[in-house]
């Protein structure tokens, strides 16, 4: 990657997902999808792939994923490549996840798992105002939270505690199903971030960027393969000449 233009001096950029490949390979374990595949985890900077690690099927996202990202963090320093931003989904809020991020980038995004604690806190947004979300309005607003607080709390390490910014959307529940902790029929999309830099617009816009990574996924299941791994093969089956 490095050879076909990632410059080394500049800080990136650095967007993890998992994605599901479904093949009946031999090894390969059945999916939430109830199909047998892999579920690898993928590092992009902009649109080419620096790091894949393979994971089974049935390999939930969010398992050992601190791991994996660990060894990501390693080779990509290995290399020199260096890493400004971090994006990922809910699948990367967990505490040893976020602890191990903020040591190797240097602004995290990631999306912000609803519970009820959460939903205390976003109960205490007072700086609502009005955005344009392209095909329905909603409300943005932003406060500081202090997440993992109960799993601190269990594991007797309350010194790791940290705060961080919530950036948060919501749009009205088209159901008007009430939520009983905000008293508000909505459904929201919160972003947890150490960037007190960008505005709270800024913050939500540039985390919806890594939507894009679902594009590049198409490309490499469509024009790269990823859709239709080699069948294994039944050695015992193959005559010796």
């Amino acid at each position: 990657m490095k050879a076909i233009g990632l410059p080394k001096a500049q800080k990136h950029t650095l967007d993890y997902d998992n994605t599901l490949i479904f093949t009946n390979k031999s090894d390969s374990t059945k999916s939430y999808k109830k199909r047998n595949g892999y579920c690898p985890g993928v590092g992009i900077i902009g649109n080419q792939v620096v790091f894949v690690e393979n994971r089974n099927g049935n390999s939930d996202a969010k398992t050992l994923q601190h791991e994996t990202l660990g060894r990501m963090f390693t080779l990509l320093k290995e290399q020199n490549i260096k890493i400004g931003s971090f994006r990922a989904d809910g699948a990367s809020y967990q505490l040893e996840v976020v602890d191990l991020v903020s040591r190797n980038a240097d602004k995290f995004y990631l999306r912000a798992c609803m519970s009820g604690a959460l939903a205390k806190t976003i109960a205490n947004i007072d700086n609502w105002e009005e955005v344009d979300l392209g095909n329905e309005t909603g409300f943005r607003g932003e406060i500081e939270f202090t997440p993992f607080i109960r799993t601190l709390k269990r594991a007797k390490q309350l010194d790791r505690l940290k705060t961080y910014r919530l950036v948060v959307t919501k749009v009205e529940r088209d159901d008007k199903q009430v939520n009983i902790f905000t008293n508000e029929a909505c459904l929201y999309s919160a972003v947890l971030t150490n960037d007190y830099e960008k505005d709270k617009n800024e913050v939500a816009r540039f985390y919806n960027q890594r939507g894009a990574i679902e594009r590049e996924f198409d490309v490499l299941k469509n024009d790269f393969g990823w859709d239709s791994p080699p069948p294994s093969q039944s050695w015992s089956k193959i005559p010796c000449s």
